[in-house]
C-alpha cells in the first residue's frame, strides 16, 4: 500500500521515480492510457525498486501487472473474463529468439487459462459450469465502455507489434515505416471523404476519434427535433464504436502477421536441423 500522499501537480515520470509505490495497481491504467510501456516504467523506477536487474527483460513483471489490469478492465465492462488467443506452440522460435522470454509471468497466466478453460467438463463432454452471462451487443455499451474496449484492443496491437519486432529486430525501422504509412493513408482517406461530402477541408487532427466523429456527422446531420448536446453525444458514440471495430480488425491483422512470421521461422529452423 502507498505510504505517502502525493503532492499536487506531479507528472507521471515524477510519480514513478519519486513515489513508485503509487505507480501500481489501478494507477497502471493511467500509465497505459498515456502510452507508457513496461520497459519505460522500469527505466524510470529508482534503482532500489528495480527487480530482475540481471534478466534479459527485467520489466516483465510490470508487463504482467499491466496485463492483469487490462483483464480487469475487460471484465468490469463486459462481465466476461478475457480469454487470450492461444499462441502457436513453436519451441524452436523461442530458442532462436532470446527476446521471447520463457520466464514471462504473463505467458504463464495465459497457459493456465487455456488449461483450465473447462475444468468441470467430464470425458463425455457434459459441462457442469453455470451458464455465462448474456453477451453485450454494441448497442448495450456506453461511451465509456467503448473507450475502454478500444483502449484494450489498441494495447494488444502495441504488444503484438513489439513481438513482431522481437522476431526480426533488424527490420524494426522497416516495420515501423510500413505501419506509419498505413496510418497516414487512413487519415488521408478520412480527410478526402470529409472534403468530398462537404466541400471543405477537415481541420487536421491526429486523434482518430475526432476525425471519425466529423466524418460521421457529414452523413448523419442533426434533425430539427434533436438537441445539440444529444447530437454531439450520438456522434461521439458512433465515432468510438467505429474506432473500436477498427482497432479490433487491426489486432487481427497484426496477429496474423505474427503467426505467419513464427511459422516461417519454425520452418526455417526445421530445415536447418534436417539439413
Amino acid at each position: 500500500m502507498p505510504d505517502q500522499f502525493l503532492p499536487a501537480g506531479l507528472s507521471l515520470t515524477q510519480v514513478v521515480h519519486s513515489y513508485p509505490r503509487h505507480a501500481w495497481g489501478s494507477m497502471l491504467r493511467v500509465y497505459m492510457a498515456e502510452g507508457w510501456t513496461a520497459e519505460r516504467m522500469w527505466n524510470h523506477l529508482p534503482h532500489d525498486f528495480r527487480r530482475n536487474q540481471g534478466a534479459q527483460r527485467p520489466w516483465n513483471y510490470i508487463q504482467a501487472a499491466m496485463g492483469r489490469e487490462v483483464d480487469k478492465m475487460f471484465e468490469e465492462e463486459t462481465g466476461r473474463k478475457r480469454v487470450p488467443i492461444p499462441r502457436p506452440r513453436v519451441p524452436s522460435v523461442a530458442a532462436e529468439n532470446p527476446s521471447e522470454d520463457d520466464d514471462d509471468p504473463s505467458e504463464g497466466e495465459e497457459d493456465q487459462s487455456e488449461d483450465e478453460e473447462n475444468p468441470n467438463e467430464d470425458e463425455s463432454g457434459t459441462e457442469t459450469n453455470p451458464p455465462p452471462r448474456p453477451l453485450k451487443t454494441h448497442a448495450d455499451l456506453t461511451l465509456d465502455q467503448l473507450k475502454k474496449i478500444a483502449y484494450i484492443a489498441d494495447h494488444k496491437v502495441n504488444e503484438i507489434e513489439q513481438r513482431i519486432i522481437a522476431l526480426k529486430p533488424e527490420a524494426t525501422q522497416e516495420y515501423r515505416s510500413i505501419w506509419k504509412k498505413a496510418q497516414d493513408e487512413w487519415y488521408q482517406a478520412q480527410m478526402d471523404a470529409y472534403k468530398r461530402d462537404t466541400g471543405r477541408d477537415l481541420r487536421h487532427s491526429r486523434k482518430p476519434n475526432l476525425v471519425l466523429r466529423e466524418v460521421w456527422k457529414t452523413g448523419y446531420p442533426r434533425s430539427d427535433d434533436e438537441g445539440l448536446a444529444e447530437y454531439h453525444a450520438r456522434a461521439d458514440w458512433n465515432a468510438w464504436y467505429k474506432l473500436t471495430k477498427q482497432f479490433q480488425d487491426l489486432e487481427k491483422a497484426r496477429r496474423a502477421q505474427l503467426q505467419q512470421m513464427q511459422l516461417e521461422l519454425a520452418n526455417a529452423t526445421t530445415a536447418r536441423i534436417d539439413g
